[in-house]
């Protein structure tokens, strides 16, 4: 499902209980934000959230395979340019092995230990891969080629893509507590 800004904010807006808005009357707002202003803050605050934790049902899947940029190679560490709006790689694939490379978030410094590691950080029958930042290192001992990659991508302010499912989602009346998307799992 693809809905533009104007539309998610429809939805946000019945959700939250602010729908319909009112026609007949106005209000002037001299300091502070407006109301529309603050939705539209949660309401991509709830989206990013959405795109970096949420099962990937409710997500849609781009492969970026053919995008990636060979940035840096030394050794077995391959290091691909990710483009700007991946929030998560889900899942590798890559020539040779035949089966998904798992990816490991390396932003949590989870991995800081295994480069070092002969015995664990990966070679070209079993590649290990970890992301960190716009950077995807695969280490394996020959140049990995990627068949598919695929990630979950922001598209933007004005856009938001994902599964219809996920409308159920959004939180409920503002009285409801926090954004976070999963609240009801």
């Amino acid at each position: 499902m693809r809905l533009t800004h104007d539309n998610m904010m429809s939805h946000w807006r019945s959700a939250r209980g602010l729908d319909p808005e009112r026609s007949d009357s106005s209000v002037e707002v001299f300091e502070g934000a407006g109301v529309t202003g603050r939705l539209a803050t949660e309401m991509r605050q709830w989206y990013l959230h959405l795109l970096d934790t949420a099962p990937l049902r409710y997500l849609v899947l781009t492969d970026i395979a053919s995008r990636l940029q060979l940035c840096s190679e030394g050794g077995p560490f391959w290091k691909y340019t990710l483009p700007r709006e991946t929030r998560r790689v889900t899942e590798l694939t890559l020539k040779g092995p035949g089966r998904p490379v798992p990816v490991t978030d390396g932003a949590d410094g989870t991995w800081a230990g295994i480069p070092g590691n002969p015995y664990v950080r990966g070679n070209s029958l079993g590649p290990r891969a970890y992301r960190s930042g716009d950077t995807l290192t695969i280490v394996s001992d020959t140049q990995p080629v990627p068949l598919s990659v695929m990630a979950v991508l922001d598209s933007g302010d004005e856009e938001y893509v994902f599964d219809e499912s996920a409308l159920s989602l959004i939180p409920g009346r503002i009285s409801e507590g926090p954004l976070d998307p999963l609240q009801n799992f």
